[in-house]
Parts: structure tokens; C-alpha cells; sequence
């Protein structure tokens, strides 16, 4: 009877349930999978449908299509043992968790499906890559992800309320990594085709590189001029710290730093962008930055810096941008910069006040082309 009730739901969730009808224990109460014994029990995808620790004895090779394994259990612990998962194509998933918060995915590789690792609720991805998915590689929500490598995907990681850290998210054709409310410090964002970093908001991003993407560096998903101000309640803010945000932006003159919702943007090096260094909002906290270089396309509009109303500009080095150097709202403050070599040639402008003719902040110890500008402007 026992069998029966198995292969009765095996039928019904058309998967093989892996270590309850058919898997091996190994040493410790750990469940072995491999290709062999899928097959064998009668086909793929697999199914785990116990809480527990699994471990593969082998790679794992479902044909095209069909899932490798899903998870219908929660709080699972998937030892890929250095091995892989190869799909062959279409829209199918490498792990797909349908089962219940706690999957935790370590130690091997997922490639070659739609999405990679569809880790689902308080997911824990460690050691894995993912690689050459068509959609996503890794996806999860409230999850940690944490030294893996993402390459090569459509999208390289989808996570809401997440904490990545030490990865590296690079190659990918659409956008490396892309969600809101994460923690995103330690990664390397590399050469993803249609920008680094897209945050919806609520983010902390910190001491990345994010270097050579296509679009945009970090943004959250608005270019050109900085919008109105959102009515009240301001949504979350993003703060973006310590990042060395490099050579992003391509063909078409995107910024390094994009951002509408209000943010901090502090103590990064932005520079060798093809369009903008920094482009932000309404309240935006632009601090301690070096902006340096970027504008390398030569675009009429962009430049070092722009800063909608209500935002504060401190202690920041805009140097050597083509276009212009600062461009701010009136209705912003700006003291304790240096500002020089901007613009076309070398000779200005520094700064461009938007909104009036001249700033009222200008002279609040500001450094223009190395001297302290005349109060109260600063060209």
C-alpha cells in the first residue's frame, strides 16, 4: 500500500520523488541523487518531497524541456557535490522550489535551462555558478547569495530582500542583478549587457565593482533629467557606498550612477562613464564622492554630476568630465567641493544652476578650477 500511495503521487506531480521511493541514503541520513537513479525510477524531473539533506553522486542530465529537480518540501539542503546540472535548453528550470521557505542550494553548477535556480522563499545559495540559462540564474526573495558566480544568462541574479555578497555577476545579456530592499556589498558586476545594478528601491549597495556595463552602473530605471518630486510618503531610499562604478554605460552614452528615488550616494569613484558620473533626484546626499572623467561620449547634456531639487552636495572631487562638472538645482545645496577642468577643453562650465542664474550656494567654500570661487557664484 505504502509503494502504491508513492508511485500514485509520483504520477500525479509527473516526477520521480527522489530519496522516498527511490533514493539512496548515504552516511549520516543524506540522500544521494544521480542520473542514474532518476532514470531508473522512472524519469525526469526528480522530486524532493521531504524536508532533509540531499547530496549528488553524479551529474544530472534531464532532456530538453523538463525541470532537473523540484523541490516540494521546505527546508531541504541540496549538496550539488561539486557536480552539475545541464539542461538542454528551453524554458525549463535547473532547481525549481515549490515547496516551502529554507532551500538551501551548495557546492556544484547549474546551466543550460530558462532559469538556473528558482530558489523561492529564505533561500541559501552558496559555491554554485549558474551559467548560460536563458532567463535567470539565480531568483529568490528574503535569501542570501553568497560567493557564486552568475554568467552568461539572460539576467544574472533576480533577488527582493536579499543580502550578495562576494559574488561575481558578469556576461550576462540583460542586467547582472536586479530587485529591491537587498544588500549588495563585495560583488563584482562586470559586463552585463544591459546595465549592473537595478534597484526598485530600499537598497544598500556597497564596495562593488560594477565596471563596463552596457546602459547604466547602478539605477533605478529612469535616465535623463532628474524628475519631480514624488509626493509624500518619499519611498525607501537607496544608499550607495564605497563602489567603484567604472566604464559603464556603452554605445549609447548611459550614466554610471542613475537614481530618481532618493538616495546617499557616498564615497565611490565614478569615472570613464560615456554619459553622466551621477545623475539623482530630488533629495539625494551626494557626499565624499570622486567623480572624474566621465561624459566620455561627449554628450551635450551630461557631465560629471546632476542633482535635482531638495539634495545636498558635500566634499565631492568633479574633475576633468566633458559636458560640465556639477549641474544643480537651486533648490539644492552644494558646499566644500572641488570642482575643475570641467567641460569641453578643459574650461567649464563647473556648474550649471538650474532654476536661477546663479546658485545661492556657490561660494560655501567651494573650489573652482582650484581657487575658492567669488560668492556667489562658482563657473
Amino acid at each position: 500500500m505504502k509503494h502504491h500511495t508513492l508511485r500514485t503521487l509520483a504520477a500525479c506531480l509527473g516526477a520521480t520523488l527522489i530519496g522516498v521511493a527511490s533514493g539512496a541514503r548515504a552516511v549520516d541520513g543524506v540522500l544521494e541523487i544521480n542520473d542514474a537513479s532518476i532514470l531508473a525510477a522512472g524519469g525526469y524531473p526528480g522530486a524532493i518531497i521531504a524536508p532533509g539533506s540531499y547530496v549528488l553522486t553524479g551529474n544530472l542530465t534531464p532532456p530538453p524541456g523538463i525541470n532537473g529537480i523540484n523541490v516540494f518540501a521546505p527546508d531541504v539542503t541540496l549538496d550539488l557535490n561539486g557536480f552539475e546540472i545541464v539542461g538542454g535548453g528551453g524554458g525549463a528550470t535547473g532547481i525549481n522550489n515549490l515547496g516551502g521557505p529554507g532551500l538551501t542550494v551548495r557546492n556544484g553548477s547549474v546551466t543550460g535551462f530558462g532559469i538556473g535556480i528558482a530558489g523561492g522563499a529564505t533561500s541559501k545559495i552558496f559555491h554554485v555558478h549558474t551559467g548560460f540559462n536563458t532567463g535567470t540564474g539565480i531568483s529568490g526573495s528574503g535569501c542570501l547569495i553568497v560567493e557564486s558566480t552568475s554568467t552568461g544568462n539572460a539576467t544574472g541574479i533576480q533577488a527582493d530582500r536579499c543580502k550578495l555578497e562576494n559574488n561575481v555577476v558578469g556576461g550576462n545579456t540583460a542586467i547582472g542583478i536586479v530587485g529591491m530592499s537587498n544588500v549588495i556589498v563585495h560583488n563584482n558586476v562586470i559586463g552585463n549587457g544591459a546595465g549592473g545594478i537595478l534597484t526598485l528601491g530600499g537598497s544598500t549597495i556597497q564596495e562593488n565593482v560594477v565596471q563596463d556595463n552596457t546602459t547604466f552602473g547602478i539605477s533605478d530605471g529612469i535616465f535623463g533629467p532628474p524628475p519631480p518630486p514624488p509626493p509624500p510618503p518619499l519611498p525607501a531610499r537607496n544608499d550607495i557606498r564605497g563602489n567603484t562604478i567604472n566604464n559603464n554605460g556603452g554605445a549609447a552614452g548611459g550614466p554610471g550612477v542613475s537614481l530618481s528615488l532618493p538616495a546617499l550616494i557616498s564615497e565611490n569613484t565614478v569615472s570613464g562613464n560615456t554619459g553622466s558620473g551621477v545623475a539623482c533626484g530630488s533629495a539625494c546626499t551626494l557626499s565624499g564622492n570622486l567623480i572624474v572623467s566621465n561624459n566620455t561620449s561627449g554628450l551635450p547634456a551630461s557631465g560629471g554630476a546632476i542633482v535635482g531639487p531638495g539634495g545636498n552636495v558635500t566634499e565631492n572631487s568633479i574633475s576633468f568630465n566633458l559636458g560640465f562638472g556639477l549641474s544643480i538645482s537651486v533648490f539644492s545645496g552644494y558646499s566644500q567641493n572641488t570642482l575643475q577642468a570641467n567641460g569641453f577643453g578643459g574650461v567649464g562650465p563647473n556648474e550649471i544652476p538650474v532654476g536661477g542664474p546663479i546658485h545661492p550656494t556657490s561660494g560655501f567654500q567651494n573650489l573652482c578650477q582650484g581657487v575658492a570661487g567669488p560668492a556667489p557664484t562658482c563657473p
